[in-house]
């Protein structure tokens, strides 16, 4: 990845152009990140990978699909990601609460 970042002059995997391939790489990078296996593209190891996880990671379209998804496990990784992302945070928690509180009515919980 590291090679075709460079190759390619990103800022996405072929280029300029968002494709599947940078989505099926969110998935990948988010598992890592979710698992702490972030340092395995720290900026030391692979400056390109980790400037490129840190973008996709944030892209408004995956994060709704993965992490942002209100019944997804929430990770402690995933709670500093998510701290960018106030409302959701604030929907996160609210729906937390309601959990605890016996107030949701979710049957998927």
């Amino acid at each position: 990845l590291e090679n075709d970042l460079r190759a390619t002059g990103g800022p996405f995997i072929c280029g300029a152009e968002c494709t599947m391939a940078d989505l099926v790489w969110h998935t990948s990078l988010l598992r890592l990140y979710e698992l702490g296996f972030d340092g395995l593209f720290s900026e030391e190891k692979l400056p390109k990978v980790h400037q490129y996880a840190m973008r996709i990671l944030r892209h408004e379209g995956f994060a709704q699909a993965t992490y942002l998804w209100p019944y997804k496990p929430v990770t402690r990784n995933l709670r500093r990601l998510m701290a960018e992302k106030k409302p959701v945070q604030a929907f996160v928690m609210n729906l937390m609460s309601k959990m605890i509180l016996g107030g949701c009515s979710c049957c998927c919980l």
